[in-house]
């Protein structure tokens, strides 16, 4: 990895390194993304970014000399990425340091009818353990992204990646540890990077592993959950817990702050090449069935009736009603709701390159259909 150097950094001590400064965006979409970030920080989502921050990624030229030794620890918010399993050169700043999108540790409920500041039409995302059930507001998981959180003798965390809209629930154990994770500030193909404060490895959400520190190759278990309206949550679970807006932050939960970026046809942050098949920004359905990623964009789902695929062996109910912009899977075998996610194509065939996408174009058959 080649990085500029200065004889004199931003800071004014005369130290011969890496200039602490922004770099100047890959491109104009970059450039929006970055001024998104800003805007989300400026209603209260973060602390002040540091002053030392990523630094130009060049190629060397007459005036910019290189400077060959090992990144300072305060480029990858001081987490040791030495040996990882991912391109260390991929690895980007999102913007905050770590812990400056804060993770909700000890998060308070509400019942559902006494909440005020959700919109029937706002989303979130349903977990239902030991027979409880429980709702974190996108709202809410735009701010904070992660929530570590029990049921019982289930623990938790509810993760959420605005800029990949993917938000996935996962089992906190790990080997014999209960692990609790917070937000590490960095980006893996833009999808949030976490850490657990008990080794401090890295974890990616989409990779569903442990890609740097102590913990690298452990993998995450994916809890199956239900993403909805919350009006469409109240009449489902009307005696169930909505997560409080008490979270120990002073943050703006009465609006979203991801709205500019919702709009942009392509991701802010560098995902390498993008397949055409689908607009960067679809809507899927990612679903990992033994072993082999496959993708079913939402608009390819009927609107009156749901849709059998045959997927690697198993047949698959699936569904998408977009008045409740709920999701549906059920293993038709098994008559259980496996683990999948919701979230942008790019997102998901950045992690599975070689994913399938069903239904073919065109192709909306109720019938079962064998891939």
């Amino acid at each position: 990895m080649r990085y500029q150097t200065t004889t004199k950094n931003d800071r004014g001590d005369g130290h011969r390194g890496i200039t602490g400064r922004w770099s100047a965006p890959r491109n104009v979409s970059h450039l929006l993304g970055l001024i998104v970030v800003g805007a989300l920080f400026a209603v209260g989502c973060g602390d002040q970014l540091e002053s030392e921050v990523v630094a130009d990624k060049v190629e060397p030229g007459p005036s910019s000399p290189v400077d060959n030794s090992p990144p300072p620890p305060w480029l990858f918010n001081h987490f040791d990425i030495s040996d990882a399993l991912i391109p260390v050169e991929k690895i980007e700043r999102g913007g905050p340091g770590r812990d400056g999108i804060p993770a909700i540790d000890e998060p308070r409920f509400v019942p559902g009818a006494a909440v005020a500041f959700l919109q029937p039409n706002d989303l979130v995302i349903s977990v239902t353990l030991g027979g409880k059930t429980r709702a974190y507001p996108h709202r809410i998981l735009e701010h904070h992204e992660i929530v570590n959180d029990r049921i019982g003798t289930n623990a938790f965390c509810v993760t959420y990646c605005p800029l990949c809209g993917s938000g996935m629930v996962f089992d906190r154990g790990v080997g014999e540890e209960v692990l609790d994770f917070g937000v590490s500030g960095l980006l893996y193909q833009s999808d949030v990077l976490m850490y657990d404060r008990q080794s401090e490895s890295l974890w990616s959400q989409l990779k569903m592993q442990a890609v740097a520190g102590k913990k690298k190759g452990s993998p995450l278990k994916q809890i199956a959950a239900e993403q909805m309206t919350f009006g469409a949550w109240l009449a489902r679970y009307p005696k169930g817990g909505i997560l409080s807006t008490n979270t120990g932050h002073k943050r703006r939960y009465d609006r979203g702050g991801y709205r500019f970026y919702e709009k942009q046809a392509e991701p802010i942050f560098d995902v390498g090449g993008i397949r055409d098949e689908l607009a960067a920004k679809s809507w899927v359905i990612g679903i990992m069935v033994e072993g082999k990623a496959f993708a079913i964009p939402l608009d390819r789902i009927p609107k009156d009736r749901p849709l059998n695929l045959g997927l690697d062996g198993k047949t698959y109910e699936v569904a998408y009603d977009r008045a409740r912009q709920e999701p549906r899977v059920m293993d038709l075998g098994s008559a259980e709701v496996p683990p999948f996610t919701m979230l942008y194509w790019f997102a998901w065939q950045a992690f599975h390159r070689n994913t399938a996408i069903v239904p073919q174009a065109g192709d909306a058959r109720p019938r079962s259909q064998t891939n």
